[in-house]
């Protein structure tokens, strides 16, 4: 790494004569007077005074990973290293001592050796011990953060005493450092905390306001000032808006600055500019490596707020969300108009999608592999769809079979399996090591093209459709040559610029191939950034990282939330879900959430006599669909509350009498809470009736999760979208299901699941899943006390919640604080938890409706939040539900209360006083809609 080009003259000496600092060379002298002024005031300041951020420690040896993951979770700038380095390499920790600080412009340097790595010649290692040491490290598979402590070297650790001025404070930040540890008294190895240079130059700041004679000093322009520790560069450093973010990291670590300004590509006009903390606060919790490619007029769009979100008012329709993320499970749809026109086939809304929610949008990952097999297998007009297993193609041949026939238009699917290996041989003509043993195996279902959408019907429903990542797998086994590959369509790639103004980089190398392949070939060693830092397990893994997934959502685990966790062995416990004897072996992992609920109902019918369903209360969509769809049918009840059980009551008493010798219906389906309406079941009555009518429960407890509520004693069957909170990260679909081992018919749904599952979770994305659920709890945590927060807030300026009738826009929050609190609470977790101590909270969820519908279009487009499909994402996200879910049955939906206006937030872990300003311009623009009318 080069050498900090912004280091200053160190300053030595007695500070007792530090007149001197203010003499040195320079046009512009200050009085001897004004001095004596200044210092007199400058000495009698303590530096203790200036403390603006805590001491958070890290532990020498902690991973860089975990080190850069408690930057971020700490919400701080920098982390004290506790411990040295012994002679044999082993960390001595010593209480008090700090060996080294770690910040974003270490970070920055680390991501940037680490994407360049590739390019070091064994001389450049020799001559680096530093970087040695890193890359010997990161090949054993973990890097220490002591060995990046200040690697940028603008990162030098330095110490005050508990008495030390501000004339020493002045010294330290001389030498070029950006904060300083004050120790807690002299005597003490503890901190009080730190001093940054932000905080010294805001009370030069104040200072000058309050003394006019410095202040009329600093009026003078700045190279005219007498101040030895001014280092002017003669040039900005700058990138031009075209180059990407990984160019101004490299420019950041060759010219060894903390920030570059981003130029107007044609006019050279100034734009932004983009820091450190910006590479640190957004790269780093980037699920992809693509984010390296992001050109940086892009880029500074992300920055422009404090805590790093957009406004989404300025998003254009179509983006994935998060931005720039290749397997994000939702899309940027800004505005109601948005919305409307998505639903409409708007084709500037609908062109310009590059994703979506995976069972309603075909990723382009997956089109593409799609055109691929039809280019090699369709006849005339077929059209296909892809599934990983022959059992789940079969399972759509004979659905399109049945749909069709009921739609008076019969149609048969071919079904085509196709194995593709590597290509047989390497460069050199020898055979491909273990070229069989990572083939990959896609079952293809042919149809007409005019029987595509009843394909679509199975793919949205049943969730049971290959990933993108398991597409991407294939089209990088399809050899490069192929002219069918290079015949397949994809997105356009944009040829980026690549000019800035300091330093010149190679032009990152595309592909006509898929996306993901394009970058590992243009940078092998960014398959580093996304395994090694991203704290991803390695690949062959993956069986491991599904153990560890199957006991996390038991609750079982006795350690979690360790990046390395999975590669130990692991220590089970108790479950936390209220029936102590669920193991990991209760627990199945599906593709996707509503793959779980799919065969959940497959279970229950298999298990059972035959009979119709019942859904009880109103669900998100799909979960209708499959109980109408598959089987005799269903019950719908879909208000949920105590007077449809008792409708439910007379239901089973009528086919009981009808038919006495079999349960009256086979199952009943609820999800605790409700999805859009956030409604609580009465749980214990329903229980009562279940084991009085010998039927299965099958509970759906997305919403809620168990971090929050304890509803497995309840039900037969408990079933989870995973894509939600638990991942947290919009990047990876999953599910699951749980066999409740106290029911009543735990026997014979175990002895099925066992004769019957298939495992069909991709294991790339098994292996995203179980990174990003690491911290699902804590995540919850502060996702609960930020939706209470939200919602108090707004249901306060509500008619429910009291406001004027004249001045309220909003009519209801649905949130189960506030609605059917009591059955809520039967099942919400009373007993603190033993680790945090805390009681589980309402979710992150809630619904508005409003007084009129200019309103609701108000109150949505004026939200700042990224806007789109699905729910329990890290960060906030809304969408007008009804207009996405039911845009074709809106008066259906509204006889049970889900009206066309109700916006849907899953708030994210946002600043809570950030988010409340967000919901406060929001409201305002819903209130203005009363005044223009």
């Amino acid at each position: 790494m080069s050498q900090s080009r912004r280091l200053s003259q160190s300053m030595t000496g007695s500070w007792m004569e530090a007149s001197g600092f203010l003499q040195y060379g320079g046009s512009v002298d200050p009085s001897s007077e004004d001095v004596e002024e200044w210092l007199g005031a400058w000495r009698t300041t303590f530096a203790r005074d200036l403390i603006d951020m805590r001491v958070v420690p890290v532990n020498a040896d902690t991973s860089v990973e975990d080190a850069c993951e408690l930057l971020l979770t700490e919400n701080t700038g920098c982390l004290a290293v506790r411990g040295s380095t012994a002679s044999d390499g082993s960390t001595k920790h010593l209480a008090g001592l700090y060996s080294g600080l770690f910040d974003y412009a270490d970070v920055n340097a680390f991501l940037t050796l680490a994407a360049t790595q590739h390019t070091l010649l064994p001389e450049d290692l020799r001559g680096n011990q530093r970087v040695n040491d890193i890359v010997t490290a990161a090949k054993a598979g973990q890097v220490p953060v002591h060995l990046v402590s200040n690697l940028s070297d603008k990162n030098p650790i330095e110490i005050l005493p508990y008495n030390a001025t501000l004339v020493s404070l002045l010294e330290v930040f001389a030498r070029g450092t950006h904060r300083t540890l004050i120790k807690s008294s002299n005597e003490s190895e503890d901190f009080l905390g730190m001093v940054s240079d932000r905080r010294l130059l805001a009370w030069f700041n104040a200072y000058a306001k309050e003394t006019q004679s410095f202040k009329k000093y600093l009026s003078n322009p700045i190279q005219s000032l007498s101040l030895p520790s001014l280092n002017l560069n003669d040039a900005v450093v700058s990138a031009y808006s075209s180059a990407t973010i990984l160019d101004s990291m490299k420019l950041m670590s060759e010219q060894g600055v903390s920030s570059v300004a981003v130029l107007e590509e044609k006019n050279g006009s100034l734009l932004s500019a983009v820091s450190v903390t910006d590479i640190g606060k957004i790269v780093v919790p980037s699920q992809s490596n693509q984010i390296l490619t992001m050109p940086l007029h892009y880029f500074i769009g992300a920055i422009k707020d404090p805590d790093g979100s957009t406004d989404g008012v300025d998003k254009y329709p179509g983006s994935s969300v998060p931005p720039h993320t290749p397997h994000a499970i939702s899309v940027s749809l800004p505005t109601w108009r948005d919305n409307v026109g998505y639903e409409e086939g708007e084709k500037r809304v609908v062109n310009k999608m590059v994703s979506g929610y995976p069972r309603f949008f075909i990723h382009l990952s997956i089109g593409k592999l799609a055109t691929v097999c039809e280019q090699k297998y369709a006849v005339g007009n077929e059209k296909c769809m892809l599934f990983p297993t022959r059992k789940i193609a079969e399972y759509c041949r004979s659905f399109i079979q049945r749909r069709s026939t009921d739609l008076g238009a019969p149609v048969t699917a071919r079904l085509v399996q196709l194995v593709i290996c590597p290509e047989d041989t390497q460069n050199d003509g020898s055979p491909a090591p273990e070229s069989r043993g990572s083939c990959a195996e896609l079952h293809i279902a042919l149809l007409p093209e005019t029987s595509f959408p009843i394909a679509r019907e199975f793919w949205q429903h049943t969730g049971l459709g290959i990933s993108s990542r398991f597409a991407e797998r294939c089209l990088s086994l399809l050899p490069k040559s192929s002219p069918v590959i290079e015949q397949a369509p994809s997105p356009a790639v944009k040829a980026l610029g690549r000019r800035y103004a300091a330093v010149k980089t190679p032009a990152v190398k595309q592909s006509n191939g898929d996306p993901a392949q394009a970058f590992d070939e243009a940078n092998p060693d960014l398959v580093y950034l996304e395994e090694r830092y991203g704290r991803n397990l390695p690949q062959h893994a993956a069986a491991m990282a599904k153990r560890v997934l199957r006991s996390r959502v038991a609750g079982i685990l006795v350690k979690d939330n360790g990046p390395s966790l999975a590669q130990q062995e692991l220590v089970d416990g108790p479950s936390v879900r209220g029936i102590a004897s669920v193991t990991a072996d209760e627990v199945y992992l599906y593709p996707t959430g509503m793959s779980a609920i799919w065969s959940a109902h497959s279970l229950a019918l298999s298990v059972l006599p035959p009979a119709k369903s019942v859904c009880f209360g109103f669900p998100y969509t799909d979960t209708l669909k499959i109980l109408q769809k598959w089987g005799p049918g269903c019950h719908f009840l879909g208000f949920g509350v105590d007077s449809d059980i008792d409708e439910l009551e007379k239901i089973l008493a009528v086919e009981t009498e009808r038919e006495p010798t079999k349960p009256p219906i086979v199952a009943l389906f609820t999800e605790f809470p409700s999805n859009p309406l956030l409604r609580s079941a009465n749980m214990p009555r329903l229980r009562a009736l279940a084991d009085k009518y010998d039927f299965l429960i099958v509970v759906d407890e997305t919403i809620g999760n168990f971090v929050n509520v304890e509803v497995l004693p309840y039900a037969d069957i408990l079933v989870s979208s995973l894509t939600k909170v638990f991942s947290g990260a919009s990047n990876v679909m999953g599910g699951s299901l749980i066999l409740n081992p106290q029911g009543r018919h735990y026997a014979a749904l175990k002895e099925y699941m066992n004769n019957n599952f298939d495992d069909v979770y991709f294991n790339e994305d098994a292996i995203f899943m179980e990174r990003n659920s690491r911290d699902f709890k804590r995540r919850v945590r502060v996702i609960d006390a930020n939706s209470e927060a939200v919602c108090d807030f707004l249901r306060s300026k509500s008619l429910a919640g009291g406001a004027p009738p004249s001045s309220a826009v909003i009519k209801e929050v649905f949130y189960p604080k506030y609605i059917l609190r009591e059955n809520y609470d039967v099942c919400r977790i009373k007993t603190p938890d033993a680790e945090d101590g805390k009681e589980g909270g309402f979710g992150g969820l809630f619904s508005l409706t409003f007084t009129s519908k200019a309103a609701s279009e108000a109150f949505f487009d004026g939200l700042p939040c990224y806007k789109g499909p699905s729910l329990g994402t890290n960060f906030t996200l809304a969408c007008p539900f009804t207009i996405l879910a039911h845009y074709g049955e809106l008066d259906w939906a509204a006889k049970y209360g889900v009206e066309a206006g109700l916006v849907r937030i899953s708030v994210g872990m946002e600043d809570r006083e950030t988010l409340l300003r967000s919901f406060e311009v929001a409201l305002r623009a819903a209130e203005n809609t009363i005044s223009a009318a």
